[in-house]
């Protein structure tokens, strides 16, 4: 089942630059999870892969994006893995946020106001100074969404610092 979700949609012409490509190559698969929340769930080994011909092709597509980097073929399947980690990780962590939801029927949002208070008499112990400066701010923003840009930006940075290159 899973490979035919991998499937459905063709990721197309991998793009010239390394850069541009990986972050293609992140961003599909988040799209295959958002429309089948259970696969990031099912497709969890990354020692033990199952070979099946769309998530090979997934791979190889990957791998792709990273030829013209000089890299040696372990580092790039490597660089893979490392970056779908984290879109996989994310993923997985969006089911349960669904199920909560459904289970409590507040918004993350909502869940936030409404335990906000239980945050605040925590917070005023003062043993919690780090976490307390994070809530001061208002604009703090903490969501899956946020935290996959985030990390994939870092992820990108990290790989560039490979080629001595590094991001606006």
């Amino acid at each position: 089942m899973s490979d035919e979700a991998f499937g459905e949609r063709p990721l197309g012409a991998v793009p010239q630059n390394w850069r541009p490509g990986l972050e293609l190559a992140a961003r599909w698969p988040r799209s295959v999870y958002g429309r089948h929340p259970w696969m990031a769930q099912a497709v969890t080994s990354f020692a033990r892969p199952t070979a099946t011909p769309h998530a090979m092709r997934y791979t190889e597509w990957a791998l792709r994006a990273l030829a013209g980097t000089g890299l040696p073929p372990r580092t790039k399947l490597h660089i893979h893995l490392t970056l779908h980690a984290h879109v996989q990780g994310l993923a997985m962590a969006g089911e349960p946020e669904s199920q909560t939801r459904q289970d409590t029927g507040l918004s993350a949002e909502e869940w936030m106001v409404r335990n906000e208070p239980h945050f605040n008499a925590i917070s005023a112990s003062g043993e919690y100074p780090f976490l307390s400066a994070l809530f001061e701010h208002k604009e703090f923003e903490l969501g899956l969404g946020i935290l996959f840009e985030f990390g994939l930006r870092r992820t990108l940075d990290g790989i560039a610092m490979m080629f001595r290159e590094t991001s606006a």
